[in-house]
């Protein structure tokens, strides 16, 4: 009796014991790609909060300002202008490299109060962010515009800036941008005072007509190397045909070694 008793207990505990949960399946690492974005998605919507933020204080400053003038009161006595407050906290999503954040420092640091030298420290290294991570962004259209007058008194020099662009030039996709920083080039390189600016310049017009021809800029460029051609004071004038006052058709090269006036007139 004993015996079937004890193992009647065996038999219940074994059916009672705990079972044992399944081990559950490890959460999936995020690859560097996702992790890579995530860090996006959160540098964009601190941009965004401080955006917003920026609107309703620069609101209240603008029309405090008003309000001071209108009281007639010494520029003095105004109120502060809130880019104190915001530069640092935009410069921090700015050096982490978020790009609505270097455009916007790029266009406020020189009214920052820094020294000549840090601007331009600054400049250079946010301007390095945009053409080697956004070059095809939105960001790189606004900033494009403030880079491209770069290389003169006061700015970054034309060195660095025709770095800069090269750089931009190898790095967006988009053929568009790259004819824009085609166009701008010589510019930048006139500006260095570069004795073969003028060479330089065509040939870079070359290339730009040549590789983007259906650009703006290509059609620009290519006006400009037919006056360096064909207009310039000394070369051949280009032929062409029209008619006389009787309507008689007429070349220009019929009058070669000829003394020709041409009179060009019209009514707009």
């Amino acid at each position: 009796m004993q015996a079937t008793l004890l193992l009647l207990c065996l038999a219940l505990g074994q059916a009672t014991a705990p079972t044992q949960s399944a081990p559950q399946a490890s959460q999936a690492v995020p690859t560097k790609a996702e992790a890579s974005q995530a860090e996006r998605d959160k540098l964009q919507a601190a941009w965004k909060a401080n955006d917003a933020a920026m609107a309703e204080d620069y609101k209240v400053w603008r029309e405090a300002t008003q309000a001071a003038r209108a009281k007639g009161l010494p520029r003095e006595e105004w109120p502060a202008s809130p880019l104190a407050k915001w530069f640092p906290l935009n410069e921090q999503l700015a050096d982490q490299g978020q790009p609505d954040a270097l455009t916007w420092c790029l266009q406020q640091v020189s009214t920052s109060g820094r020294e000549l030298a840090t601007v331009l420290e600054c400049k250079s290294r946010w301007y390095q962010k945009l053409v080697s991570e956004h070059a095809d962004s939105a960001a790189m259209e606004v900033a494009f515009n403030y880079l491209r007058g770069e290389g003169g008194t006061g700015s970054l020099d034309a060195k660095r800036t025709l770095e800069l662009l090269d750089t931009l030039l190898a790095t967006t996709t988009r053929e568009a941008m790259k004819a824009r920083v085609l166009f701008a080039m010589p510019d930048v390189i006139a500006r260095a005072n570069d004795p073969e600016a003028a060479k330089k310049k065509l040939e870079l017009y070359e290339r730009l007509a040549k590789d983007y021809p259906n650009t703006p800029e290509a059609r620009r460029a290519r006006g400009v190397l037919n006056s360096e051609r064909n207009l310039s004071i000394g070369s051949l004038a280009p032929d062409f045909t029209t008619k006389d006052v009787d309507g008689v058709e007429f070349k220009l090269s019929d009058y070669r070694g000829k003394v020709v006036v041409l009179d060009f007139w019209g009514f707009w």
